[in-house]
């Protein structure tokens, strides 16, 4: 099992928002007018959740300013936010090859090629990237999950460690998700209640401990998780599946 695209364009909804760089700022300065004014439209689409003017934004920067690596990576994430993976892997790979060391192009890159199951693929850019990204544990999570794609698990769960161990907080969540599709939930659990007590209001979270709860026949557990859940994620299907799953298994072992 492995993030579906959903999840990954929810990811890189909240990644493209960072602060430019420097020298991305600095090359933005020397663009066209024409070039910045249809990248303040795609941007502002963008912010507004409207994909498809966006895209039709940054289709003209890249046109424009097509050795701008900015223009580029904004093409791949629109598209991918329209569950448009496919698309979105050309302008990525474009921005990464113009900006190898502009890490979140090349980050948004090996995402993309994982969502489309090319884990080889992933795992070269990735190895690429281990040195000189600002944000070392998301490299060493993305490669643990495409090991798991592989089904190498035992380096796959070497690599969530070592996640866990530079970013408890981010990376608890994702070692104790891995445990629990390994049918170790006994294992993740204590992983998995620490990604709660960080992220409290994160339903994937809350998702994932009353799962393991459910795992290891904690039904009231499970049930109090998963309630808050669906609470925090409504049109989750899974979620309110697991949860009467959860009623159904606390009732029987009343009887």
């Amino acid at each position: 099992m492995h993030i579906s695209p959903a999840i990954l364009t929810i990811a890189l909804l909240v990644s493209c928002r960072s602060e430019q760089s420097p020298s991305d700022l600095a090359q933005q300065d020397q663009l066209s007018s024409a070039a910045n004014d249809e990248f303040a439209l795609g941007d502002r689409a963008f912010n507004g959740r409207n994909y498809q003017e966006a895209q039709r934004h940054f289709e003209r920067v890249t046109q424009l300013a097509p050795q701008w690596p900015r223009g580029w990576k904004a093409l791949g994430v629109t598209l991918a936010l329209q569950n448009n993976i496919e698309a979105a892997e050309p302008p990525l790979r474009r921005a990464c090859d113009l900006s190898p060391t502009e890490p979140d192009a090349c980050y948004y890159l090996a995402r993309g090629l994982y969502a489309r199951d090319r884990f080889v693929a992933a795992l070269k850019v990735l190895q690429s990237l281990l040195s000189n990204d600002p944000e070392p544990a998301r490299i060493e999570e993305a490669i643990a999950q495409a090991k798991e794609g592989l089904g190498e698990f035992d380096d796959a769960e070497k690599w969530y460690r070592k996640a866990v161990e530079r970013d408890p907080r981010r990376r608890a969540l994702g070692l104790g998700r891995f445990l629990v599709r390994q049918g170790r939930s006994s294992e993740g659990l204590p992983w998995l209640k620490r990604a709660v007590q960080y992220q409290p209001d994160s339903g994937q979270a809350r998702l994932a401990l009353g799962r393991a709860y459910l795992e290891v026949g904690s039904a009231d557990e499970a049930i109090s998780e998963l309630q808050q859940a669906v609470r925090l994620l409504p049109q989750d299907a899974a979620a309110r599946h697991l949860l009467e799953k959860a009623r159904s298994q606390q009732a029987a072992g009343r009887r």
